[in-house]
């Protein structure tokens, strides 16, 4: 995870989550999505770009100063990828042999076995995607990090606001 194109996206990362919530608290109706790569992230909103630019900014003073929480987001997509995950595991574990089951009762008991844990898996995929994003998709540390810049431009009747960053 030490790698410098792997670390540098997890900071963005971190940077994009807590951008975002900055942005819900500034904007509630607004709308946003994000993607983080090494050099930085893009924003997909209905907001100008001149209402996300002290937001970007705020968001890395508020990560550099202990406020990591901030890097965690329950509407990410590393967790959606936990649940898919979790639940197609659970399908496949249960659903393995069904052709074997000649009786009426054999095969509703194998599915109220599914439904029965794919409810576990659906409970238990929100804390385990917070804590993939916590030990995996993103990193805390921003010392080392920079915003190098800050692009916005149009994609239909949305904005995408680029912000590249750079290392220290």
């Amino acid at each position: 995870m030490s790698f410098s194109p792997v670390r540098r996206t997890r900071q963005n990362h971190a940077l994009e989550h807590a951008t975002i919530h900055l942005i819900g608290r500034a904007h509630p109706q607004s709308r946003v999505a994000g993607l983080s790569y090494p050099t930085g992230f893009t924003l997909i909103t209905n907001l100008e770009p001149e209402a996300v630019y002290p937001l970007v900014d705020e968001a890395l003073q508020r990560l550099k100063r202990g406020e990591s929480h901030l890097r965690l987001h329950p509407n990410c997509g590393t967790n959606l990828m936990t649940t898919a995950l979790l639940v197609s595991a659970v399908a496949v574990a249960t659903l393995r042999g069904l052709s074997e089951d000649r009786s009426a009762e054999a095969r509703f008991d194998r599915f109220t076995r599914l439904v029965l844990l794919e409810t576990v898996a659906l409970v238990v995929a929100a804390p385990l995607g917070l804590l993939s994003q916590a030990k995996l998709t993103t990193e805390a540390d921003l010392s080392d990090l920079r915003v190098q810049a800050i692009v916005g431009g149009r994609y239909g009747s949305f904005n995408l606001i680029h912000v590249r960053t750079k290392g220290a």
